[in-house]
């Protein structure tokens, strides 16, 4: 294809415009753009030294991280971006090159060349170094999301078809258990039937046990968002490490949260663990990320991140409520969630 010399140039110039364009507004330092229309106030009223993670208008990048998993995702995603950007403005060279340089005008006979064994040597080594470097700090981030750090409390996730359950562990209880000298308790129970040893064996009840769904359109509150809020949030401490625990009633069900870094599969007859430790009060919302169903749109995720104190609060009184068949208390309900609205999260920097 023949181009003349001054249209091969308005090309080129286009191409180097709108890459330098894009690599400005996803290199920029604050990647979330603030909407240019006023959010509601339900998306803007936060909690006290609280933020909500949710999606705003004319978003670009990630939501901001709140736990130490997803800031090193944050940070691995923008290293390798620009080490992406850069990849992607040499191959730009090279055919701003190929297009000047060998253009028909000037190279009406072309090369009948086929081979050449060094540069075919750097086009293989050069890729492979690269795959190697990124390799590095890839498998650091997944070993420390695999880690198993000592938690103050663990949270049993359960997917069904299309809701979920949460089962808060009585930590003392398991604490107490965990305790108990195992030689010493085998010798007292040697010689006693299997029958016995089941009845003489303390079970460790959940401290709570709940479903959280979906609540449907029509019934939403003013200031509710659709298809995202649920009649029984998850509700965790701040600042405290908490063991998750995942498994499936049914089918294959995947539990994320994106501003937590957290997504883990719920598998029936499997149980997988992941830890969480979010830094700051707020809402947290998620939704189901394999396809379980027809109503796999319809089954989101909300956590609710408080306090320690009002998180004490809260599990007190929904230990209280649950145990009298009473619902689940609302976290307003505390005092510190009640408290005057921060600024919008697009003005939040990560």
């Amino acid at each position: 294809m023949k181009f003349r010399p001054y249209a091969a140039k308005s090309v080129i110039a286009l191409l180097c415009i709108a890459g330098l364009a894009l690599a400005l507004i996803l290199l920029s330092p604050q990647s979330t753009l603030a909407a240019s229309v006023p959010a509601s106030p339900a998306v803007d009223q936060l909690s006290n030294s609280g933020v909500e993670a949710t999606a705003h208008q004319w978003q670009l990048g990630m939501q901001p991280a709140f736990s130490p998993i997803k800031e090193k995702i944050h940070n691995l995603h923008h290293w390798l971006l620009y080490i992406i950007f850069g990849i992607v403005l040499f191959v730009l060279a090279l055919l701003v090159v190929v297009v000047v340089r060998f253009r028909a005008s000037k190279n009406p006979v072309a090369s009948k060349r086929t081979h050449n064994l060094p540069l075919e040597v750097v086009w293989i080594a050069i890729p492979a170094l690269i795959l190697i470097v990124l390799a590095v700090p890839s498998f650091r981030l997944l070993y420390y999301g695999g880690q198993n750090p000592e938690a103050s409390m663990t949270v049993k996730i359960v997917g069904h078809q299309w809701y979920w359950q949460y089962v808060y562990a009585d930590d003392a209880k398991v604490a107490a258990t965990a305790g108990k000298d195992p030689g010493k308790e085998a010798s007292e129970n040697a010689g006693l039937p299997a029958a016995n040893l089941a009845a003489n064996a303390e079970p460790v009840a959940p401290a709570l046990d709940f479903d959280s769904r979906m609540i449907p359109t029509e019934e939403l509150k003013p200031g509710q968002k659709r298809l995202l809020e649920v009649d029984n949030p998850m509700v965790l401490p701040v600042g405290e490490v908490v063991r998750l625990q995942f498994t499936g009633a049914d089918v294959i069900h995947g539990w994320m949260v994106p501003a937590l870094g957290i997504h883990r599969n719920t598998v029936s007859g499997k149980l997988t663990e992941a830890w969480v430790r979010i830094d700051k009060p707020g809402t947290f919302y998620g939704q189901c990320m394999q396809i379980c169903g027809v109503n796999h749109g319809f089954m989101p995720i909300v956590v609710h991140a408080l306090p320690k104190a009002d998180y004490d609060k809260w599990l007190a009184l929904a230990k209280q409520q649950t145990a009298a068949g009473q619902p689940l208390p609302d976290v307003s309900a505390i005092s510190s969630i009640a408290a005057p609205a921060n600024p919008p999260i697009s003005s939040l920097k990560n």
